[in-house]
């Protein structure tokens, strides 16, 4: 040690010895290894230790300052500091269960504590007569229903510690280490503790009164068991040496027992060997009488099937799904649900999932229930490794906490027991449910932002397609929440952004040219002008401890163009770089408030019933469902907000949640790591993830590996991830169409920047919306079924300026794994061979631009494909300008082959009536008719009719594409799985009073009938 040893202690399993001395060092509580005498760890302490104790879960010390620390055992981080003490602290004592921690202070009190809270159990104890002579030493008896104290006025004294806990709450904690099952019966006068008969130890001499196991006194004897006289004032010890008499309670009976304990666990990794000894085997978890079971008076209500249950056993064993426990019909439980708790909470969880409201009670009458119990999550044992964790002291997935499920077809049927009795069940705090109220915990919000910012390190501190020292822009403001004001965004600043709904349009809180003057002045942004999600999030803000905050509406000048265009550039960064970004998904414009942030604004609606001294609630509505059913989800600009966020603070309806790129934690559960990090836990990826755009848990020197990786991939994996942002992107709504590119050009930009497309010039990489590197992949969009045929109009009315070729260009979503809309067997059609040798578009300024576009090229050989020389030729753009003059920005100039098909609604394909339509391609080459390819094209198009079609690309066929009957009558194609027979085209149709052409639909035909029918060469203005 280098100095004198003060105290030292053993560890419960006798493995480890901890030693500590009084004399101040850096270092003073030191772990020793009890076989090897090696040092395994040593505790930084603020004073000298005089004290130690140890549990199995924590190292408990006294110092010369008088405090009491705590201590992990298993991460060796210290849990808190016990500072209830009004002066120092002499000794400390813990019961032989580990729950309760007595510690003696100097003015002869004594206090007890809750080592699973760390908060006082009760008033102080208080020694009555001692004339000032201070505590010297205390203990527990073996039982754990006795403490004694010796104090200096060579006296020792008794004290009941069984009384004390005869509250709510503290009520059921077990004493004896030997009687995991025992509790204590609940009692109105809660904290009071009195001496035990013949307490006093006069000189240290006088010994407690032998009790034999049968005398009717003995604590453990079935006949009487020790109580006191209720008092109101704080609890004392008597001075007198004589013995006392008690009257005898009456002896308890079988029926006025609680339910079960499991035994409190000395440690961790010991939990398995506790549960062997006490649940020997499955039959434990049978139905029990429920006769034998007597509850306190809060307790709700149970059925016979229900109250047959042992609840706190399954959850302190765990039941296999295969053999759930039976419940009855889910008819009889939705019935039984007014009377029975359990049966409340079931039918409330099934309902939640719209099942019984989408089907009729005659369809449910058959359907029965039963309840199982597994782990709700699971151990990092990676991340334990790199924090020192030893396997050795790492929890067995059984002995986690565990969760109630209904054994059902539906997902997500969880029931919960809070926190506030994990204890009960042997337990943990960790992954239990939390109670939820009205208004938000700030406290635990900062916690999350804590172990995210000094946890997660470099996963949730950088993004991958950010430079490396790149800061905001000089251009971008920000608001100073502190002077309220609109200021530059000083270099390098720590802010935080909000994404929110905007709900209307020429508000007058906006930042304009006439008001942007007077608040960039101290205190000139006036606060009751702003609207409640505004206001509620700068409160936020300030609660945080932040002060710098990005809003669009106040930091960008509405009314100036320049300016506006310039914010929208950089977009990726102000969201990318804020240190997190707060999502207000609970309202439907910025008039409302951000949820529980003021009493009144949120209501949880969580559902808790007390079932057999438990306290179970349904779990709240997952993070992700929480937010899809938001306004907020369905408006188009949040989506790249979303994307670009590292940092999520969701305020929905239901609750708030945090996201970032390595966990999500929420109010409703205790998933914060606290002992251990967790692999997976209830809300673990149930969050939105969606960060642009590989999703959570990346590094960024490994999300850059890995964008360079798919960069190399010749199916060019990152157009991939493109086409899903794409999908999900044109699935929300916005208020002005013109916003089409302007709402993702945030995101467009970061992948830009992070693929290097385009050599990393957005305009280079995207035209129009649409993917320049794998352009002919990004070309072959298909609106989905339900999409209005109709073109996107500018803010003055007149059609947009997008070609009809980007959907950009139409309103509603579209996909992108078409394939499946043109045949019952559905998987994604990709791109196997470019037949367009050279693309050109026409730029802003009217002149004519070869693309970079990345060509596929065929490489394998196939003697079954059909041979198609892809036109060839430069385009001479001065001959073709003056021919056509002038052209149209965004047209595509190209050379390739047409030809002219009939189309019939295909009759094969049973749709529901929406806008668009299988039509088959036919041909009367070999035979009339004969169905040679399909095309998804508008419904309202007459049939039949003919169309001209474009060759584009070579892709992979399936059956029913081609009349196989006729033009593969050998099976040939079926047989290899139909690779690369068909060709991606495009039905296109002049448009009025010009030469140029527009996309109709994008189809498949079989290269073969391709070949066979008249086809022409030509250059080909698509616009």
């Amino acid at each position: 040690m280098g100095l004198g040893v003060d105290a030292a202690i053993y560890s419960p399993d006798e493995t480890m010895i901890a030693t500590s001395a009084a004399n101040p060092e850096k270092e003073v509580i030191k772990i020793w290894d009890a076989k090897t005498g090696s040092l395994i760890t040593a505790l930084k302490h603020r004073s000298g230790v005089t004290r130690l104790a140890w549990t199995g879960r924590m190292i408990i010390s006294k110092s010369l300052d008088g405090s009491i620390g705590m201590w992990n055992t298993t991460t060796w981080q210290q849990i808190t500091v016990l500072t209830e003490h009004d002066i120092r602290v002499h000794a400390i004592a813990i019961s032989p269960n580990g729950y309760i921690l007595a510690s003696a202070m100097q003015d002869t009190t004594l206090r007890l504590w809750n080592l699973e809270n760390g908060r006082p159990i009760g008033s102080p104890l208080q020694h009555v007569d001692v004339d000032g002579k201070w505590v010297s030493c205390l203990s527990f008896s073996a039982d754990g229903n006795l403490l004694t104290t010796g104090c200096f006025d060579n006296n020792a004294y008794s004290w009941d510690i069984s009384e004390i806990v005869r509250e709510p709450r503290l009520n059921e904690l077990p004493l004896n280490p030997n009687d995991g099952d025992r509790s204590l019966p609940y009692d109105d006068h809660a904290g009071d503790a009195t001496r035990r008969p013949g307490q006093q130890l006069k000189n240290g001499h006088q010994v407690f009164p032998v009790f034999d196991d049968d005398s009717p006194n003995h604590p453990h004897s079935s006949g009487r068991r020790i109580t006191s006289t209720p008092s109101t004032s704080p609890p004392q010890a008597s001075s007198a040496s004589t013995p006392q008499t008690s009257a005898a309670s009456p002896p308890p009976t079988s029926s006025a027992r609680p339910p079960p304990h499991a035994p409190r666990p000395t440690f961790l990794g010991h939990i398995s060997s506790q549960f062997q000894r006490t649940h020997t085997n499955a039959s434990s978890l049978r139905p029990a009488p429920s006769s034998t079971l007597v509850y306190n008076d809060d307790d709700a209500p149970l059925c016979s099937i229900c109250s047959a249950l042992d609840i706190r056993a399954i959850l302190h064993d765990g039941v296999p799904k295969e053999h759930s426990l039976p419940l009855g019909l889910l008819t009889d439980i939705l019935s039984k649900q007014d009377q029975c708790a359990l049966c409340r909470l079931i039918a409330f969880v099934i309902r939640r999932t719209g099942y019984l409201d989408k089907n009729p009670r005659s369809k449910i009458a058959w359907i029965t229930c039963g309840l199982y119990a597994e782990p709700a999550g699971s151990i990092n044992a990676y991340e334990c490794k790199d924090l020192g964790i030893p396997d050795s002291v790492l929890p067995v997935r059984k002995d986690l906490c565990h969760r109630l499920r209904v054994d059902i077809f539906l997902p997500h049927l969880d029931i919960q027991l809070l926190e506030e009795d994990a204890f009960k069940v042997g337990r943990t705090k960790e992954l239990h449910g939390r109670r939820v109220t009205q208004t938000v915990d700030i406290d635990l919000l900062k916690s999350w932002i804590h172990i995210c910012e000094n946890e997660h390190g470099e996963k949730c501190e950088t993004t991958w397609w950010r430079n490396p020292g790149e800061v905001l822009p000089k251009s971008i403001r920000i608001i100073d929440v502190a002077r309220m004001a609109i200021i530059p965004a000083p270099r390098s600043c720590r802010y935080v952004a909000l994404s929110y709904l905007w709900g209307g349009t020429g508000e007058e809180y906006r930042t304009t040219k006439a008001n942007l003057k007077q608040r960039s002045r101290k205190g000139g942004l006036n606060m009751s002008v702003l609207p409640p999600t505004i206001r509620d999030t700068i409160q936020v803000v300030r609660q945080l401890g932040e002060r710098y905050l990005w809003i669009d509406a106040l930091c960008i000048v509405q009314d100036d163009h320049k300016d506006k265009k310039k914010q929208i550039g950089a977009m990726e960064r102000v969201y990318g770089f804020a240190t997190f970004t707060i999502f207000a998904a609970g309202g439907t414009s910025v008039h409302d408030p951000l949820p529980g942030v003021r009493p009144g604004t949120r209501d949880p609606k969580q559902q808790i019933a007390k079932v057999q001294g438990l306290h179970l609630a349904v779990p709240l509505i997952l993070p992700k469902e929480a937010v899809m059913r938001s306004a907020w989800y369905t408006r188009g600009w949040t989506y790249q907000e979303l994307m670009l966020s590292r940092r999520r603070i969701f305020f929905t309806t239901h609750h708030m949640y945090f996201e970032c790129m390595k966990d999500v934690f929420a109010e409703d559960v205790v998933a914060e790591p606290i002992n251990f990090p967790w692999n997976s836990h209830p809300v673990g990826y149930k969050g939105m993830d969606k960060f642009m755009p590989l999703g959570r848990g990346w590094s960024q020197r490994e999300a850059q590996s890995a964008v360079q990786a798919e960069r190399r991939l010749s199916w060019g994996a990152p157009a991939t991830r493109y086409m899903v942002m794409v999908e999900e992107y044109t699935q929300r709504r916005l208020t002005l169409e013109s916003d089409i590119v302007d709402a993702i050009t945030a995101l467009l930009n970061a992948m830009t920047n992070g693929y290097q497309w385009g050599g990393g010039n957005p305009r280079k990489a995207f035209r129009f919306g649409i993917s320049v590197d794998d352009f002919e992949r990004a070309l072959v969009w298909q609106p989905v079924t339900n999409a209005p045929h109709e073109r996107r109009v500018s803010a003055d009315g007149n059609r947009a300026p997008w070609p009809s070729w980007s959907w950009t260009a139409w309103r509603g979503a579209v996909r992108y794994d078409g394939g499946d809309l043109l045949t019952e067997q559905g998987n994604s059609l990709d791109i196997q061979e470019s037949l367009v040798a050279q693309w050109h578009i026409v730029d802003n300024d009217g002149k004519l631009v070869r693309m970079d576009v990345w060509h596929p090229i065929r490489v394998d050989k196939n003697d079954h494909w059909a041979i198609y020389l892809a036109p060839k030729g430069d385009l001479d753009a001065r001959q073709l300008i003056s021919e056509k003059a002038p052209l149209q920005p965004g047209t595509l100039v190209f050379r390739t082959s047409s030809a002219r098909f009939n189309v019939a609604k295909a009759d094969d394909i049973t749709a529901a009536e929406a806008n668009y339509a299988v039509y088959s391609i036919l041909s009367d080459i070999p035979q009339t008719t004969t169905r040679i390819g399909r095309v998804f094209l508008p419904r309202s198009i007459h049939s039949p009719t003919s169309f001209e079609f474009i060759v584009l690309s070579r892709t992979m066929g399936r059956p029913g594409l081609f009349d196989e009957d006729i033009l593969d009558e050998h099976r040939i194609w079926k047989r290899l799985g139909y690779h690369s027979c068909m060709f991606y085209v495009m039905a296109v149709q002049k448009i009025r009073d010009e030469e140029r052409m527009e996309r109709v639909g994008v189809g498949l035909i079989f290269d073969r009938a391709w070949v066979n029918s008249t086809t022409e060469q030509k250059v080909v203005f698509l616009g």
